[in-house]
């Protein structure tokens, strides 16, 4: 028998009428938080602008603790992430740079427990530990590599080649598979998140895919790609499997369902969009482009924050497996960038820790802002 408190012991009416009042009730909190939001990141904005830096930073770290504390998911939170970490180092710093490859780096991945990057470049794939150490280094391709990716269990890693071949190796760098069909250079590879079907992209305007065995399963030529794509870059998986974002010569990024149906066009770079990523969540998408951005989106289509910083186009961009750091490559280098936000309020709390004990003029709730932040 149902208790006085669970739905069950109301009738149907009043049953639905409790669902749409926490629905409404749901959708109001979260537009409140999300105004909230708003205002503390433009206030920051034109304290930034009056060259009041202090006062900028501890109003975009007053955003960042309220998001912290809100158990709602408001859309513009990912604007406060990258509004602090902009505010914290004048404009967001890369965490570490792995440096060692005698050419261009064409693609960075990390390995599914994000304590290993691979790159590729030149005719090699290399493995780093995140301190920039080099591990292990794969020979095999007769082309430049332009693309690497770890398989979901992290025992092995795909390459892609201008030699119109993807490989499958093992960490200790001996050479599985070779997978051949591609009639021109292999610009792409990504693994489905199952781990058993590789997905690549060619300058051929295909995607194909493969099995482990280096068997072909299905040549996705689909009109829509042949004849709106200029040449494949890039493709990555959702993180749900069903569908791909694919990166493009016409400046683009697309995602699409498995049919090969287009579902949304990214536009907003003014180059080749070399390399594209989907987040861990499946809820933004990253691109980089020869334009020497990378940009970050919602599934819909919007520019959520361009990164600046690179001196060269952007060949490759990756996400950590929390989602809270993105790897772009550019040049022989690899920059990383911190979006985890409670590193960054510490970090702003840090900074502001003289500040906010000392100032005789600091209000009661600017002070507070160093509340449950160890010193």
């Amino acid at each position: 028998m149902a208790k006085y408190g669970d739905l069950g012991y109301f009738d149907l009416q009043t049953r639905e009428f409790i669902r749409l009042s926490k629905e409404t009730w749901v959708e109001e909190e979260t537009e409140k938080a999300k105004q909230i939001l708003e205002a503390l990141t433009m206030t920051s904005e034109v304290l930034w602008n009056e060259e009041k830096q202090l006062e900028s930073l501890i109003a975009i770290t007053h955003a960042g603790k309220h998001l912290q504390a809100s158990q709602f998911n408001p859309k513009n939170e990912i604007k406060v992430r990258l509004k602090l970490s902009r505010t914290l180092y004048e404009r967001i710093r890369e965490r570490n740079r792995l440096e060692g490859h005698s050419d261009s780096v064409n693609s960075v991945a990390f390995a599914p427990d994000g304590k290993m990057i691979a790159s590729a470049s030149d005719y090699t794939v290399k493995l780093w530990n995140l301190a920039g150490e080099l591990l292990q280094e794969f020979s095999g391709h007769s082309g430049s590599v332009n693309s690497v990716a770890f398989a979901p269990d992290g025992q092995t890693i795909a390459s892609a080649s201008r030699d119109k071949t993807v490989k499958l190796w093992n960490l200790a760098g001996e050479l599985l598979h070779t997978f051949s069909g591609h009639s021109d250079y292999v610009n792409s590879v990504a693994f489905a998140p199952d781990g058993k079907t590789i997905a690549s992209a060619s300058e051929d305007k295909t995607v194909k895919l493969w099995n482990l065995a280096g068997e072909l399963l299905q040549d996705f030529s689909h009109p829509a790609f042949t004849r709106t794509i200029p040449s494949v870059k890039s493709v990555a998986f959702a993180p749900d499997g069903k569908m791909i974002a694919s990166a493009s010569e016409d400046e683009t990024v697309k995602l699409w369902n498995l049919a090969g149906e287009l579902l949304q066009d990214f536009s907003g770079h003014n180059r080749s969009v070399n390399s594209v990523a989907v987040a861990p969540d499946g809820k933004t998408i990253a691109s980089a482009s020869s334009d020497k951005t990378v940009k970050l989106w919602n599934l819909a289509g919007e520019l959520l924050h361009t990164f600046s910083g690179h001196s060269n186009g952007v060949n490759s961009v990756a996400f950590a497996p929390d989602g809270k750091t993105i790897a772009s490559a550019s040049g022989n280098t690899v920059k990383l960038w911190n979006l985890d936000l409670d590193a960054l309020v510490a970090k702003s709390c840090e900074w502001l820790r003289d500040y906010l004990t000392h100032n005789p003029n600091v209000s009661a709730s600017d002070r507070k802002l160093l509340d449950n932040i160890e010193g």
